[in-house]
C-alpha cells in the first residue's frame, strides 16, 4: 500500500482575512489554546499577572502603551502567570498617533526571563526582525527588509513559534506573507508578552497555543525496510543577518548594529514517497 508523506522544512502558511480587518498569517500546526488575554477589563485597569513598564493600561479592550518621555522609548509588558517552552504566540498590534517616529516598532516578546533577557519579533514600517536581548545586550538574529506596513490605523497580527531551539515568525501586510526562521538556544522557556519602541501602540488578542507536533526536528522516522524517493523544490530569499552590536544603553539600545552581512536563505520543500 502506497503511503505519501509530505515533509516541509518550513511551516505551511495560512492567510487569514477576518471580519475585523486584522491582517494575519499563521502556521497550520497549532494545537490547543494554553492562554488567552483580550484585555476586557475596565479602562485604566491592569490585567492579572502582567509585568509592565510605565505607560501601559487597558483601554477599550486593548492594552495601550503610551510612550513615556525616556531615552530610546523601549517599553515591554508580559504575562508572568506561566512560563511556556514549545508553543505558538500571536497578538494583534496597532500603531497609534505619535507612532510616526523612526523606527516605529510593534513587537511580541517570548521566552522572557526579564525585560532584558528575552526573544522578540518586531515589525516596523520597512522591516521585520527576529532578535534577542541577553543580559541587556541586543542581538538581531534575522531581518527581512523592504516591507511596507502602516505606522498607524491598521491592526496587524504578529505570530511566533518556539519549538526547541527552532524559532519562527510569521507576518502579512495584506499584500505579501513573510516567514523568518532561526535556530537559537539562549532561552528554553519563559514568559510571553508585547513591546513597542519609539511608538504609541496598543495590543489585544494575545493567544498562546500548544504545537500539534512539539519537536525541534522537521523529519520523521520510517521503517528501515522501506524504500523511498524524493523530489525537492527550492525558493531563495536574501535577508540581512546582523551579527555585531555596540551597546550604549542597557535598557534602550535595540538599534545599535554596526556590522551587517547579507545571508541567502534557501527554503526547501521535500515530498517523500515510501513503499513498504
Amino acid at each position: 500500500m502506497l503511503r505519501n508523506i509530505v515533509l516541509f522544512a518550513t511551516m505551511a502558511l495560512l492567510l487569514v482575512a477576518s471580519s475585523t480587518g486584522f491582517i494575519s498569517v499563521q502556521s497550520n500546526t497549532i494545537g490547543n489554546v494554553l492562554y488567552t488575554q483580550n484585555f476586557s477589563g475596565a479602562n485604566g485597569s491592569e490585567p492579572a499577572n502582567w509585568y509592565h513598564d510605565l505607560g501601559y493600561s487597558i483601554q477599550n479592550g486593548w492594552y495601550q502603551a503610551i510612550q513615556p518621555k525616556v531615552k530610546g522609548g523601549w517599553t515591554v509588558a508580559y504575562y508572568t502567570g506561566q512560563k511556556f517552552s514549545n508553543f505558538s504566540l500571536s497578538a494583534t498590534a496597532e500603531g497609534l498617533s505619535g507612532c510616526n517616529q523612526l523606527p516605529p516598532v510593534l513587537s511580541v516578546v517570548f521566552r522572557a526571563q526579564s525585560r532584558t533577557n528575552l526573544y522578540g519579533f518586531w515589525a516596523d514600517i520597512d522591516k521585520l526582525q527576529l532578535w534577542k536581548y541577553v543580559n541587556g545586550f541586543p542581538v538581531v538574529m534575522q531581518t527581512i527588509g523592504s516591507i511596507k506596513i502602516n505606522s498607524t490605523g491598521t491592526p496587524y497580527v504578529l505570530t511566533v513559534e518556539a519549538n526547541g531551539s527552532h524559532l519562527q515568525a510569521f507576518f502579512s501586510n495584506g499584500i505579501k506573507s513573510y516567514h523568518l526562521s532561526v535556530d537559537d538556544s539562549s532561552f528554553s522557556s519563559g514568559y510571553v508578552g508585547v513591546a513597542t519602541y519609539n511608538c504609541n501602540a496598543r495590543f489585544t488578542n494575545v493567544v498562546v497555543s500548544s504545537l500539534a507536533n512539539p519537536t525541534a526536528s522537521t523529519t520523521s522516522s520510517t521503517n528501515t525496510s522501506a524504500s523511498s524517493s524524493s523530489t525537492s523544490t527550492q525558493s531563495t530569499i536574501t535577508v540581512t543577518n546582523q551579527i555585531a552590536v555596540t551597546k550604549t544603553d542597557t535598557e534602550t539600545c535595540l538599534s545599535c548594529v554596526v556590522v551587517t552581512t547579507n545571508q541567502t536563505v534557501t527554503v526547501n520543500q521535500t515530498q517523500v514517497q515510501t513503499t513498504p
